[in-house]
């Protein structure tokens, strides 16, 4: 895979095609520092009016750019979702928004700056995509598809220095990557926090637990081909996500279940349905100050919570 980052193939891009420009909000003065003095004309970055931000790209996008908007995921999804909704989804304008901070990343700024219903809000919007790396390799990857394919799409701009693994990882928007095969429980991650399902699936390994992990990078569209055929092997399914637990992928993936008829088969005959447990985010206001790890643990979804929750599932391992 690539070894560029995000903001590396907004450059490249960017310089192969004058169509693509940048629009940040209040960012780091340093970010994309070569590309503001090569392509002076195609960088621009504004103060903290984020609304303002998406007319002037739904604008531009009319008169045939490709937008790169970046700014804090949570000001950039929630202050504007009306903007986002009508100004870009109705006239479904390829507006790429790079959502900085995900879920719980700024948790060190406190609840305004936790971004922990993005993927809830904008689901609701026809035609969006939602992607959510793991590593900024894979958002890296994942853009620059968005890009060529002129999609409307958000995505969470991973921190740094967490990596989902990166074996044999070929990300295509829509497919979810299996990165550990097993026949007890799937494990549907996503984003930051895939790096730990697959740390607990190695430890119940050892107990004997059988333990599949597949990265789910995108939200909106997610293939329901791909979702029935993990669920359907195995008796147990988790949904972990930095996202609150309903709106998410949890929700996305019982979505798919219900409209796929779950409990029956194609002639219509009863089959079983695998138990769905949902990891996220609990229903209430982020609390508190502090790193991402601290929240993360807090809210039950780092390694040892998710390996300690499956351990208390009634699936046992097949000996």
């Amino acid at each position: 895979m690539t070894a560029e980052s995000l903001w590396d193939v907004v450059h490249r891009l960017a310089r192969e095609d004058p169509s693509i420009v940048f629009v940040g909000s209040d960012l780091n003065p340093t970010l994309l520092a070569e590309m503001r003095t090569e392509l002076p004309e195609q960088f621009m970055m504004e103060g903290i009016q984020e609304q303002h931000l998406i007319g002037m790209a739904a604008g531009m996008a009319l008169e045939g750019a490709q937008p790169v908007v970046s700014t804090i995921a949570t000001f950039l999804t929630r202050r504007c979702f009306e903007q986002v909704h009508i100004d870009i989804g109705l006239h479904g304008l390829p507006v790429v928004l790079l959502g900085t901070g995900p879920g719980v990343a700024y948790h060190f700024f406190g609840p305004t700056h936790c971004a922990v219903d993005d993927f809830a809000l904008l689901r609701t919007i026809p035609g969006v995509t939602l992607i959510s790396p793991g590593s900024m390799a894979e958002a890296a990857v994942l853009l620059e598809e968005a890009l060529r394919t002129k999609r409307f799409a958000y995505i969470r701009v991973p921190r740094p220095d967490y990596a989902v693994p990166e074996t044999n990882l070929a990300p295509r928007i829509g497919v979810p990557v299996t990165l550990r095969e097993g026949c007890d429980v799937a494990i549907l991650s996503t984003g930051a926090l895939t790096p730990g399902a697959v740390e607990a699936a190695e430890r119940l390994a050892d107990e004997g637990l059988s333990v599949a992990v597949h990265h789910v990078h995108t939200i909106k569209p997610l293939d329901p081909d791909s979702v029935r055929a993990i669920v359907g092997a195995v008796p147990l399914v988790m949904t972990v996500e930095e996202h609150l637990r309903d709106g998410g992928l949890g929700s996305a993936v019982l979505e798919i279940l219900a409209d796929g008829g779950a409990g029956t088969d194609a002639s219509g005959s009863w089959m079983p349905v695998p138990r769905v447990v949902r990891l996220g985010l609990p229903d209430r206001y982020v609390a508190g100050y502090g790193s991402w790890a601290d929240a993360v643990a807090a809210a039950g979804l780092d390694a040892d919570s998710i390996a300690a929750e499956l351990r208390r599932a009634p699936v046992k391992a097949r000996s």
